[in-house]
């Protein structure tokens, strides 16, 4: 099998038309993190929740775009707003739903303790500080990273 067993390439509309379709869905996650982003600056809890609910994985899961700190930054800010607007259960699922997807992210265990140390067992919330700090949070490190 040579060069002559590959398909041959899509034609140019094909292709302008999936990249638009892309464009437009990078350009709606985007602009959805920002509104959510400034709703959580203005401290507008439930309606920052909602505007990142969507795309807060979305975000994360854009290889192209930004590094891994802009979709930490997203996700996180939606856990915050989450448990801020007394959604703490949904955060509680969230974070750890990031964990077992990213078993070391010392910054998810301290975020889930202190969401367990609301809702409990008190004795979960301290395994999870003491597993952050296993990961390097508190230890004058950049935990986890």
């Amino acid at each position: 099998p040579g060069l002559a067993s590959l398909p041959a390439p899509p034609d140019g509309a094909a292709v302008g038309k999936a990249e638009a379709g892309v464009a437009r869905g990078l350009a709606w996650v985007l602009g959805q993190a920002a509104k959510g982003i400034e709703a959580y600056g203005r401290e507008e809890w439930a309606e920052a929740a909602a505007c990142l609910r969507p795309c807060a994985h979305q975000y994360a899961g854009l290889p192209a775009f930004g590094d891994a700190a802009d979709g930490e930054v997203v996700l996180y800010a939606y856990v915050d707003a989450l448990a801020r607007s007394g959604g703490l259960i949904a955060a509680r699922d969230e974070l750890c739903q990031r964990i077992a997807v990213e078993g070391n992210d010392a910054h998810a265990w301290v975020r889930l303790g202190l969401v367990l140390n609301v809702l409990g067992p008190q004795q979960v919330a301290r395994q999870a500080g003491y597993t952050a700090w296993q990961l390097g949070i508190g230890q004058g490190g950049l935990g986890g990273v």
